[in-house]
This record gives structure tokens, sequence and C-alpha cells, in this order.
């Protein structure tokens, strides 16, 4: 039997430029590290999909930058609704989660957030978006999903993840984490080919990127982004658009090593990924059928009950511990554990205080969070506001087994880790304190919710609730 011709659609890709100036505060690795940019190793892009389907649009939208805030997010879906007219409800925007580009997050100590840059952002995000309406064009569309293995190690369940093993070793070829089975194995791409040729790629792959590295000041878009650029500058007129994977337990064989290994170590791993990449144009196949579908849902994520009181003593100790006598400002303070380090201490003061100041003028401590289910055919993408978990990867894959799936963590917002019940026990760093990083109470275990919301958002059970 001959496969279904898939309808006629529309699709068009876009780029622009958000590279910050030198001397902005870089995000992640730690708190109050003073870590600015010094120079550009590799611009930062806005990338923006357009596609159409009879009478319904998406937008799918990535930033090379860490992750965006509710205000950011909030501010970058106003002016597109209001330049463009596309329903709020059809933005899926993302960010890369790159450790080396300006701090967007919100995360109280995890670099300083520069005004300038953040209030000229959306604009210069608008320009991809713009950029991908104005190149809207008839497409046929393919599926590919290529081996991507050395590249993950799973950084909490991985006993070989000790950074024992030499950066030599860790980049050769050969290298395999004693236990793939605890990291994403495969890249998942879609592919966008028009009558002129290739239009660009959507590519989605499971691993923090952060080869590079707390010693570095450097902005780039780490592996993933010198990849894209490197797909980019292959197929001349392409974009290739990044979505992170569920990359929440999983790190690259190569972090938190020296800046000199680290650039050595990066220029290997996007090159590793940029042949993952190639190899999946390759091999590609064309989707049986391209109908768009695209449901939201937004849900209030269960989180700890602490009441104000509770809330009060918490600062109190911290308040004490920071006013001892003798204590300086120095974030790391040696011969304590690292979740009790003078830097950690004062972003979870700065944390309490937001809730206290929250329930101060009677606001909720429980928001919103927006859960994303986008079908493009037979391709399922479920996109949520954390960094998710390999274990919720498996677990999804094997509930929605009747179709390709490609998880998206950091869709619509940052609003923490989201463990699967190991991680939930055993790391409290991303249990409870990258919550209080950014004001927010910390969850209890997420795994069983999200399982049950995404698979009911994916297969419609219910009626969204928007």
């Amino acid at each position: 039997m001959r496969p279904a011709r898939q309808r006629p659609i529309i699709a068009g890709f876009g780029r622009s430029d958000i590279t910050p100036r030198t001397g902005v505060g870089l995000a992640g690795f730690g708190p109050y590290l003073n870590r600015n940019a010094s120079a550009v190793h590799s611009p930062l892009m806005a990338r923006a999909l357009v596609i159409e389907e009879k009478s319904q649009s998406v937008l799918l939208l990535s930033l090379e930058v860490c992750a965006l805030s509710d205000d950011l997010d909030a501010a970058l879906r106003a002016r597109i609704q209001r330049e463009t007219g596309l329903p709020e409800a059809s933005l899926f925007i993302s960010s890369t989660h790159t450790h080396s580009g300006p701090q967007t997050a919100g995360h109280i100590g995890w670099g300083h957030p520069d005004d300038l840059y953040l209030e000229t952002l959306p604009g210069r995000v608008l320009a991809a978006v713009t950029s991908a309406l104005a190149n809207r064009t008839p497409v046929t569309i393919s599926y590919a999903c290529p081996p991507c293995e050395g590249i993950g190690i799973n950084r909490e369940r991985d006993a070989a993840y000790d950074r024992s093993s030499t950066v030599e070793a860790l980049l050769l070829p050969s290298w395999r984490p004693p236990r793939p089975d605890l990291t994403d194995t495969t890249c998942r791409m879609v592919i966008f080919k028009s009558a002129s040729g290739l239009q660009g790629v959507l590519h989605n792959f499971g691993c923090h990127p952060v080869v590079c590295c707390e010693a570095s000041t450097r902005i780039h878009g780490d592996f993933v982004g010198l990849a894209s650029r490197a797909f980019e500058s292959a197929h001349p007129g392409s974009c290739a658009l990044f979505l992170p994977g569920a990359l929440g337990d999983l790190n690259p064989s190569v972090s938190h090593r020296t800046e000199e290994e680290s650039m050595r170590a990066l220029s290997i791993i996007s090159q590793r990924y940029f042949n993952v990449l190639e190899d999946g144009l390759r091999g590609s196949c064309p989707l049986p059928e391209t109908t768009l579908q695209n449901r939201v849902r937004d849900v209030v994520l269960p989180r700890v009950n602490w009441d104000a009181s509770l809330i009060e003593e918490k600062i109190r100790v911290l308040e004490h511990r920071l006013h001892a006598p003798g204590i300086t400002d120095l974030p790391l303070a040696e011969n304590v554990p690292p979740l009790e380090q003078r830097g950690m201490d004062m972003v979870r003061l700065a944390g309490l205080r937001h809730l206290q100041e929250r329930l101060s003028e009677g606001k909720s401590l429980h928001p919103r969070s927006r859960l994303h289910a986008l079908s493009l055919g037979p391709v399922r993408f479920l996109g949520a506001p954390l960094e998710l978990y390999n274990e919720t990867r498996l677990a999804l894959e094997k509930a929605l087994h009747d179709g390709p799936l490609i998880l998206v963590s950091l869709a619509n917002g940052a609003h923490g880790y989201a463990p699967d019940p190991i991680g939930f026990k055993e790391n409290p760093y991303a249990a409870e304190f990258v919550n209080l990083m950014s004001g927010h109470l910390p969850f209890t275990c997420l795994h069983e919710f999200l399982l049950r919301e995404l698979v009911q958002l994916a297969r419609n059970d219910r009626c969204p609730d928007t």
C-alpha cells in the first residue's frame, strides 16, 4: 500500500543575532561568582520556525540563552502577538540552556541580569519571527532519529561521573558511559525541504550544554550552538533550530574542567554532534502525513506547603549564619558541603525573602505553568517549563508508543527541575534549591503528575485548561 500523500503545508525559518555586549553577567555554574563576559567565541542566535496547515499556525522559537524567566517569556509573547497577530497559545518558546550566555532566567545570584539587554531582547527576537513569516513556502517534511552516542553521561546515577578520567580518554571516539541506558542516545530531527532545497531542521537531544565551563567567560551556545552554526554553514540558506530534550540529569562527558580543556572538548563534541545531524539528514524518511494540531494546558504544579511562620523561621536561621562574626562575601567558603556554601545560603535567603514579600502582598505562591502538546503528523512534541529527567522521557515514550516523541525541556518558561523519584530523594539541589533560586516554593515529586498530565494532553483526553 502506498503511504498517504502529505497535505500541503507551509513553513518558514528565520534567524536573528541576540549576542550581548561583553561585560554582561553570564548564567550558570555557581552563585555570586562575578562571571562576566570577556569575549564572543560564537554569536548567540534566536531561531524561529512558523508552520501553517489549513487555518492553523504555530511558532516554534528557540533562543540561545540559559532559560527564560516568566517576565521575559511574557514580554516575548506580548511583543510577538502584537506585531504578528499569531495566537498566544500557538507560541512554543524554548531556550537551548547554554551556560555561556547572559542571565535571562531570573535566577538569584547566578549572574547579574543586564537591564539593557533584557529590555532590547524581545525586539531582537522579533526579527527572527518576522523573517520566518517572510520565508514561508510550501514544504515537504521528513523525520530522522540518528544514533547520538558518546556525548552524554548521567551525572547523578552513573558512578563514572566523578571526573577521575582524563579529558583525552573522554574525547576518544570510542568512549561510552558505563550506563548508556541512563542517557539519551538518539537525536530526533524534523527536516523541512521546499522546491528550492533544504529550508531547515529542528533537532532535539537530551544533554546539558555545559562542556564549557565555569572557568571560561567567553560567549557561545556550547556544543549544540556550535553544531547548529556548522550545519547552517554546510547548508547555506538553512536554519538549524535546537530544542533541548530531557537534560535534567545528563551532562556531556567533559564538563567542569579547565578553560583550555573545555575549549578543546567543545570543538570535538560540537563536531561530533554536527556529524550526527548530517547522518540524520542523509537518513531521513518522509512523514506519511502532516496534519498539524496544537494544544496547551495551564496547570498548578504541586509544591510544598510552607506557611509564613515556617518561611520566617528559615530566614532567621540563614540570617544568623550569614551575620556571624568573621563572615566575608566570598561565596565558596572552604570546608563546608556545597549546599551550605555562603553563596548558596545567600540564594536561599533571597528566595525566601521573595516568598515572604509575595505573602505580605497577598499573592499566591502557586503560579500556573504551561504544558504544551504539538503534533505534526505522527510526530508529537511535548513541552514543559522544567528541566526534565531522562527517566521521564523513557516513561512517556513507553506510554505514547504510537509515534515519535520529541520531549522539550524549558518550554514556555523555566520553573525549575523535575527530578524522577530517585533524583528527588537523593539530589536536594534539584529537588529544593533551584526553586528557591527563582524565588519559588520547592516542588513535591512531579514525576507521576507530569506523566499523567502530559499523556492526557498528548491524547487530548480532556479539554485543555487555558
